[in-house]
């Protein structure tokens, strides 16, 4: 992007009763689907123990809505209050027979679930806090705990309910399909097409996967990297351990924390920054009122986190980089695209070996993504004109003595060159935080998730949404969380699509 079925009319007795009140009251789980459950999957759901753990989750989800703390960073699924779900892990719903699988799928997305509530609770008023937990925090967690591996061996043993979570655990389009009007939405896209055209042009023109040889010192180039880089053999052993890591179930490897931190920071990129306002620092969000979050220029920090794709029969990691900006300042009064607060993320997807497959890049609102691919993918020629071409860049060399650099420019924090070097030397080193740092942010009163119910960043909307709606993206502009990223205007297409480099490129 450049910038119900309600349940069938049986009589199930007191069973049904039950289970359609529960399911119609609780929120964010009602219950819509086109599949009709068995007897026998409403009779354990009617069971005592099923019982008290639906009110558990009905009571804590009224708790998180009533107080506006829910986390929208993954996708709740209709009728198994213990499961939320993302992209990757929804893609596998329909190829899943082993009996390992399926375990596995589960509790993957039972394990998301419960750091998801963490998050709102966490984000709760504290006297909120005490009523949905008032034995304490742990003791509550440990029932929620109970009550997923309960419900995930009742699960496990019931084909009926396992049929109708495989059908009903998807994720859906972050495109708002009801925006875009018959008639305006093909009109719209005239112009949308000429745009990116324009800015795919500029970029081609412009942009440089080589270091740039400028004439003269550049006085206002701020370089930033980790506080310490790690040497070539201390890289050449994190690529030998991630070799030698099993595979989970889904075909992903399996890295522990330990292997991931040093994973990030053997990828870790310079940021080279052109600076001419305190907006072009590198900072870390904070909330400066309850309304408004900024950022804190005196920090410089990097969040992390981890995610996974697919490519053929194998997951591949990736590794996330996220910085942030207090502004795109705005160039006058009719600047569409300006407003508070600007970030990028940059990926790096490595193959089976532990080698960059991969690299690309967004804003934060999900604008400008830029995929920087290497020689072993080859782009697929453009199949559709209804789908917004990508802007698909040559990919710098790295070696194991190389950092790859990112050069932005002011103020707009455009990408300009993408660059390998051995040059590590900076001026500001950054600190590494985990992204969920952003989800629980320290307040006067408590914590507050930096992302609002819908995955914005409430204070920076943009004018261009007056604009773009009829495309059928929300908010266009505003500062997105995770997996909520829309990366076209023209089509549909999401960052965090499993399947995204088969779509777009030829693996040799």
């Amino acid at each position: 992007m450049y910038s119900s079925n309600t349940i069938p009319r049986h009589t199930f007795g007191r069973l049904g009763i039950i289970l359609a009140i529960y399911l119609l009251s609780s929120g964010c789980t009602t219950l819509t689907t086109q599949h009709e459950l068995s007897a026998q999957a409403i009779e354990y759901r009617s069971s005592e123990e099923a019982t008290y753990c639906l009110d558990l989750y009905q009571r804590f989800d009224k708790i998180v809505k009533d107080h506006k703390t829910a986390d929208s960073g993954a996708t709740r699924i209709p009728g198994y209050p213990y499961l939320r779900t993302n992209r990757f892990l929804a893609s596998f719903r329909h190829e899943l027979n082993r009996k390992q699988q399926l375990t596995f799928w589960l509790n993957e997305m039972a394990k998301i679930d419960i750091e998801k509530r963490q998050i709102e609770y966490k984000n709760l008023p504290l006297i909120a806090q005490k009523v949905i937990a008032s034995q304490g925090k742990n003791t509550l967690f440990n029932q929620f705990k109970s009550c997923s591996d309960w419900f995930q061996n009742q699960d496990m043993a019931n084909a009926q309910s396992l049929h109708y979570l495989k059908e009903n655990a998807h994720v859906p389009s972050d495109y708002n399909s009801s925006m875009r009007w018959p008639g305006i939405h093909p009109f719209v896209n005239l112009f949308l097409r000429a745009g990116v055209a324009d800015w795919h042009e500029t970029v081609h023109k412009t942009f440089t996967n080589q270091k740039p040889s400028p004439t003269k010192p550049n006085p206002l180039l701020i370089r930033y990297g980790p506080e310490k880089f790690m040497s070539k053999q201390e890289k050449e052993k994190v690529l030998s351990d991630f070799k030698q890591a099993t595979k989970n179930p889904l075909a992903a490897p399996d890295v522990d924390d330990r292997l991931m931190q040093k994973l990030f920071l053997t990828f870790a990129p310079i940021w080279e920054v052109e600076t001419k306002t305190n907006a072009d620092l590198i900072g870390s969000p904070y909330w400066k009122s309850t309304q408004y979050p900024d950022v804190d220029t005196k920090a410089s920090v990097q969040f992390t986190y981890p995610t996974y794709t697919r490519l053929n029969d194998d997951s591949l990691l990736q590794l996330n980089y996220v910085i942030w900006f207090k502004a795109r300042p705005k160039t006058n009064v009719f600047d569409l695209l300006g407003g508070q607060l600007d970030g990028l993320t940059w990926r790096v997807t490595l193959d089976t070996s532990g080698s960059p497959l991969l690299y690309d890049a967004i804003h934060n609102c999900g604008c400008y993504h830029m995929l920087f691919h290497g020689p072993s993918l080859r782009p697929k020629p453009s199949t559709s004109k209804h789908i917004e071409p990508p802007l698909l860049l040559p990919a710098p060399s790295l070696s194991s003595v190389q950092q790859i650099t990112i050069k932005l420019s002011a103020r707009d924090h455009q990408i300009q060159a993408v660059f390998s070097e051995k040059d590590t030397t900076t001026d500001i080193p950054y600190t590494f935080k985990p992204y969920e740092e952003l989800l629980v942010l320290q307040t006067p009163n408590g914590h507050q998730n930096l992302f609002n119910e819908k995955g914005f960043i409430s204070g920076t909307e943009r004018a261009e949404r007056f604009f773009f709606w009829p495309t059928g993206v929300a908010n266009a502009g505003a500062m997105r969380q995770k997996g909520r990223h829309v990366t076209a205007f023209i089509g549909e297409r999401h960052f965090d699509d499993a399947t995204l480099i088969e779509e777009l490129f030829i693996h040799h």
